[in-house]
């Protein structure tokens, strides 16, 4: 039996629950941060050097091991090398590797930006998510007072009904979304949650990631929170899948909305919502 860790609580949790259980739930791209990664090996092969030098004294007119002697289980590796574990990036990459530095993006806003000029728009980097989410259901209550009070009142069910728990127990539970775009290289999509349509007595209905949540900034934690709440929302109408959920929800946290018109905003609710 397995811990899970729910905003501070832990929860204990068997296994995989959902059998005869319809999900669904948002997804997240992860990118390998080649400079990040880059100045990580450098670091890593630097001190690598040292114990080597250290090891092996006839080396002291060749400080670098340039000529790659292996010593303590670890080769010599190089700038380019493309290696799994703590020296670099992982042999497969479209799998998440601990020891690689990456950086996050809510799959609603890569998706939707790369078709646009449009770019996130949550209010400063130091925000926190919750502040963000605020941010966007405030903006948005300028247009659609009715709906932003009921996302509203779905932050309080998410934080309450929401899990963070190991990748593998929600790996390959949804296929509800069509893509628009595909990943650019060295970036890799994967689900960040799952969210149970029928949660039965003590089941959570919000099961995220604990490795993308652990690594998610403020703003991709924020874009999964509106994500779900507006899934659920839809999903009482019907919806079957995040197609167009992922868009809106895009669209009310970017600059969009600066220049938003009642017209503009009747006519993204008529062709993208099921709840009017």
């Amino acid at each position: 039996m397995s811990k899970i860790v729910v905003l501070g609580l832990v929860v204990l949790f068997s296994g995989k629950v959902f059998a005869g259980n319809e999900t669904h739930g948002g997804e997240i791209v992860f990118c390998i941060d080649e400079q990040a990664n880059k100045v990580k090996r450098e670091k890593e092969r630097q001190v690598r050097a040292e114990i080597y030098k250290k090891s092996h004294p006839e080396s002291a007119n060749d400080p670098w091991n340039t000529a790659g002697v292996p010593f303590s289980g670890w080769g010599n590796i190089s700038e380019n090398d493309y290696v799994s574990g703590p020296s670099g990036f992982p042999l497969s990459p479209e799998v998440w590797d601990p020891n690689v530095i990456y950086t996050y993006t809510m799959w609603d806003h890569y998706e939707t930006f790369k078709v646009s000029k449009l770019s996130l728009d949550m209010g400063p980097t130091s925000s926190t998510f919750m502040e963000k989410v605020f941010l966007v259901l405030n903006r948005l209550s300028k247009f659609d007072r009715v709906r932003a009070s009921r996302y509203k009142d779905g932050i309080e069910t998410f934080l309450e009904q929401m899990a963070v728990v190991p990748p593998e127990v929600i790996e390959g539970l949804v296929h509800d979304a069509t893509p628009r775009v595909n990943p650019e290289r060295n970036c890799f999509k994967a689900q960040f949650a799952v969210q149970l349509a029928r949660p039965r007595p003590f089941e959570k209905k919000y099961l995220v990631n604990e490795n993308f949540w652990t690594g998610a900034d403020e703003a991709t934690k924020a874009g999964l929170l509106l994500h779900e709440i507006i899934f659920a929302d839809e999903i009482q109408a019907g919806a079957q899948d995040s197609d167009e959920v992922r868009y809106f929800n895009a669209i009310i946290s970017s600059t969009a909305m600066a220049k938003m018109t009642p017209e503009i905003y009747a006519t993204i609710v008529a062709r993208t919502l099921k709840r009017q």
